[in-house]
C-alpha cells in the first residue's frame, strides 16, 4: 500500500474543498432545476442526489458559496436539502414523499412559557405535518428532515416567550367648573417631577408645567387621588 505524505494529503483535501471555500458564479436560465443541480454538481464535485420527483425550472445568476447556491435554487420550491455524510441530498418537504422517513429524525422541544397546544395552534399550516401529538404540554414533538426541525425550531423560539406586564401609577384630580371661574391658578415649570394634590403637571418636551390649584384638598370643588395602581 501507497503512503501519501501529509503535504500531499492537505493539498489534495484544499484542491478538494475549494469549491465550497469561495464564491461560485452560477447563472442558468429557465432550466431544469434537475439539469441545475447535475450542473451545479459537476463544477464543484459535490455528490448531489434528489428526489425523482422533484420538477420545475430554474432562472438565477448569483455569486455565492456552494450551500448559499442550493438555498437560492430550491427556494421558489417546496424542496429542502441536507447533507449526509458527504453526500447532498435533495427531498420535497412532505410527510408522504418517499424519502421522508430516511431523511427524518425525532426531536423534542422543551417549552417553557407556551403550551404545546397553544403552539400547534398558531402553527403555520407547512410546517403542521411535522409536529406530533404532544404527551405533555411542555414539550413539542417533531418529526421533520434537519432544515424544516430548525424552521420550526426558530418558529417556537420566537413564540415561547413570557407575557410582558405593566404596572401604572396614575394620579387623578377632580376639579369643579365653579373652582377654575373663582380661583387663579398659579403656573410655573420645572425639570422635576413634582407630586402634590393641588398641584398639576403636564409634561411638555423636557420639562414640567405646574399648575398650582390654591384649595383645601378634598373639598366640594376640589378632589385629588393619588396612589391609584393598574396593572396592564
Amino acid at each position: 500500500m501507497k503512503r501519501i505524505s501529509p503535504v500531499l494529503l492537505i493539498i489534495l483535501i484544499m484542491i478538494y474543498s475549494l469549491p465550497f471555500l469561495f464564491a461560485l458564479e452560477v447563472s442558468f436560465f429557465n432550466t431544469n432545476i434537475k439539469e441545475a443541480l447535475n450542473i451545479l454538481s459537476l463544477d464543484t464535485g459535490a455528490v448531489i442526489i434528489y428526489e425523482p420527483n422533484i420538477s420545475g425550472a430554474v432562472t438565477i445568476q448569483v455569486d455565492a458559496d456552494f450551500e448559499r447556491v442550493l438555498d437560492l435554487i430550491l427556494m421558489p420550491y417546496n424542496y429542502y436539502w441536507t447533507k449526509l455524510e458527504n453526500v447532498y441530498f435533495v427531498g420535497i418537504s412532505d410527510v408522504n414523499a418517499s424519502s421522508f422517513l430516511n431523511t427524518a429524525k425525532f426531536y423534542q422541544i422543551p417549552l417553557r412559557f407556551c403550551s404545546a397546544e397553544k403552539i400547534i395552534a398558531v402553527m403555520p399550516k407547512a410546517l403542521e405535518s411535522f409536529v406530533l401529538k404532544p404527551f405533555e404540554q411542555n414539550n413539542l414533538l417533531v418529526f421533520a428532515p434537519p432544515p424544516i426541525a430548525s424552521k420550526i425550531a426558530s418558529f417556537v423560539s420566537d413564540i415561547d416567550k413570557p407575557k410582558q406586564a405593566y404596572e401604572v401609577y396614575v394620579k387623578i384630580t377632580d376639579i369643579s367648573e365653579a373652582f377654575l371661574f373663582n380661583f387663579r391658578l398659579d403656573f410655573s415649570s420645572s425639570r422635576q417631577s413634582i407630586f402634590a394634590p393641588n398641584l398639576l403637571q403636564i409634561p411638555i418636551s423636557d420639562t414640567n408645567l405646574n399648575i398650582l390649584l390654591n384649595n383645601k384638598e378634598d373639598s366640594e370643588d376640589f378632589k385629588s387621588y393619588t396612589k391609584v395602581k393598574s396593572k396592564l
